[in-house]
């Protein structure tokens, strides 16, 4: 998933995401985004001095670190700064300000149950993406299509495990012993919640175009075609927080998203019956940061009046008949590998590409028989 930087327009501390009410009237957050972009941009003293201050507010309002939590990627920062930066007092005050900021993390619905503690992201590349030590930041080494899906896996209970049969999708070898569950849940309505960053690049980008994807421009991919955003804040940027939530306890089985805490319009039905979230980076530096990955006893998302249904067809999961097999942010657990080897084709593009240049070339590809091994499923 990709985005252009974003300044948030705030005056106060106001929250934005479901669930969360921290409210500081007397205090405008607008210095603290300014504080937070010096600490990214700047370098050596000034730096230094900006990250000073802001230590000095977290220190002095609990409430500061949840809202610089919740509405900046200050934590991304602040470990792609660690990676490269060995100046001793400038550790000290990196470590302080993560030491603050883990300390207050966002809190989730008082009837809700965390899965945080069991996010394991899957690196079918090892060389392509990294997690940043003690934090849930995923990050790009490189400027390629990187799929990461990541435990745990969404179950209805007894749901049934489709056998992964392919030894091989075009040449390329199917490593199913990476995509074995470390951890399962039969939860019945789950809620993940995503900032995407990018250290150095401030343009935005595409995301993928199969299965079901939400693209930045808002628009959603499924079933073959764009289905247009129905609202310009269904566009979204880098440092905006994307949330999803999974219902499985409905008939059909319905998924939701989010953008800044406000419930787009459109809405996906007849999703498959075990899932995982998966995020999607391209450009080197990327980064997605899981901020809250939770069950509910009850759904944040609501059917309103207006809302549009979109009925995920139900050859879009099954890989007997299409390659077409995954959903962005959220996948099937067993058609991902499919989706992941396809998107390892498209290494061969510039990343700069159009999207549609994207398209064409992989249509050309299916019309060369790049895809014959995919017959041979159960």
């Amino acid at each position: 998933m990709f985005m252009s930087m974003r300044n948030f327009l705030v005056d106060n501390f106001i929250t934005v995401t479901p669930g969360k009410s921290i409210i500081l009237e007397q205090f405008e957050f607008s210095e603290i985004r300014g504080l937070v972009s010096d600490v990214q941009i700047k370098q050596g003293p000034e730096e230094k001095a900006a990250l000073r201050k802001l230590i000095s507010h977290m220190e002095q309002h609990e409430g500061v670190c949840l809202e610089i939590n919740e509405l900046t990627n200050l934590q991304t920062i602040l470990h792609d700064i660690q990676e490269y930066d060995n100046d001793a007092e400038m550790k000290g005050l990196l470590d302080r300000s993560l030491q603050l900021l883990n300390k207050h993390q966002l809190p989730i619905p008082p009837d809700a149950v965390s899965l945080i503690d069991h996010f394991r992201p899957i690196f079918l590349k090892d060389e392509r993406l990294q997690r940043l030590e003690n934090s849930n930041i995923v990050k790009a080494r490189s400027s390629n299509w990187n799929i990461c899906p990541f435990d745990p896996v969404i179950t209805v209970p007894g749901a049934q495990i489709r056998p992964i049969t392919l030894e091989k999708i075009n040449k390329q070898v199917v490593k199913k012993d990476l995509l074995i569950p470390q951890f399962t849940d039969e939860a019945g309505i789950v809620y993940c919640e995503m900032i995407f960053s990018n250290a150095k690049l401030p343009e935005s980008n595409f995301m993928s175009f199969r299965g079901i994807s939400y693209e930045s421009s808002g628009a959603l991919w499924i079933n073959g075609h764009w289905i247009d955003a129905t609202d310009d804040k269904d566009k979204f940027e880098r440092g905006s927080h994307i949330a999803m939530e999974v219902n499985m306890n409905v008939v059909p089985r319905t998924l939701r998203f989010f953008v800044e805490g406000r419930q787009i319009v459109r809405y996906v039905t007849n999703i498959p019956a075990r899932i995982r979230f998966f995020a999607t980076l391209v450009m080197q530096y990327d980064s997605f940061c899981v901020q809250q990955l939770c069950k509910l006893n009850k759904p944040i998302g609501i059917l309103r009046e207006g809302d549009q249904e979109i009925l995920a067809f139900d050859d879009l999961f099954n890989y007997d008949t299409s390659v077409e097999s995954s959903v962005n942010l959220l996948c099937s657990e067993n058609e991902y590998t499919i989706h992941n080897q396809l998107s390892n084709l498209q290494d061969f593009f510039s990343t700069s590409q159009l999207r549609d240049k994207l398209i064409q070339g992989i249509e050309q590809i299916e019309e060369k028989g790049g895809f014959e091994d995919c017959s041979d499923q159960n």
